[in-house]
């Protein structure tokens, strides 16, 4: 396994929302519409978006709010459960 990081906003909405559904953050009822929005528009709306990547599938993603001064948020963390206890986690976070 060879984790690779990319700071982009450049989503993979359908990719994202897999996350989401795998950590319980989402039911997985989305509307492929709503798939589109809801797992893209904050994303790019966010000051920094990093990816962890294995290969082509996405395992892990960061966000994080900023007003570029003075105050940043990590708004969310997220890595597949089968990749968890891999520092994955931990590298997204050491990346913003």
């Amino acid at each position: 396994m060879n984790i690779t990081y990319e700071a982009t906003k450049h989503l993979p909405p359908e990719q994202l929302h897999k996350i989401f559904v795998a950590v319980g953050w989402s039911d997985g009822g989305e509307t492929p519409e709503m798939i589109e929005t809801e797992y893209t528009v904050p994303w790019i709306n966010s000051t920094l978006v990093i990816f962890a990547w294995d290969g082509e599938s996405l395992v892990g993603a960061v966000r994080v709010l900023s007003d570029t001064l003075f105050r940043s948020v990590i708004y969310d963390l997220l890595v597949l459960p089968e990749y968890q206890g891999q520092e994955i986690g931990k590298n997204l976070s050491a990346a913003v």
